[in-house]
């Protein structure tokens, strides 16, 4: 049975985008898209548990942790992002001096900027 696109898009589908893994986390990007409009999401799956991590991309932190590059040995996740979503999104980094000072730094026309993060996710809802 052959179903068209029409129908897909009317029903909505999920696309994987990108996944990387070592021997101590996963990390897959899906994209969820239904008509008009899409949903990005990070799964995150630490291989000493069964459980994975569903991580919703909106807007703000999404824009930041939208692109990630692989993950290290030490279970830091590499992230790529555009020097605007970091000035833009300034306001999420007001506890930490050394991110504030970098952030005075930045124009928005520089390169990539390259984060290293540990992810910490508030275990009750799944959320970053």
């Amino acid at each position: 049975m052959m179903v068209t696109f029409e129908q897909l898009n009317a029903d909505g589908f999920f696309s994987i985008r990108h996944h990387f893994e070592n021997n101590g986390i996963s990390l897959t990007g899906i994209q969820f898209q239904k008509e008009r409009s899409s949903q990005s999401y990070h799964l995150i799956m630490y291989q000493n548990s069964n459980k994975p991590i569903k991580n919703k991309l909106e807007e703000g932190w999404g824009d930041i942790f939208k692109h990630p590059g692989g993950i290290t040995g030490l279970d830091k996740i590499v992230f790529s992002t555009h020097p605007l979503n970091l000035i833009r999104n300034a306001a999420f980094f007001d506890g930490n001096q050394v991110v504030k000072s970098a952030l005075k730094k930045l124009e928005n026309q520089d390169n990539p900027v390259l984060i290293y993060s540990n992810l910490q996710f508030n275990t009750k809802n799944n959320s970053q």
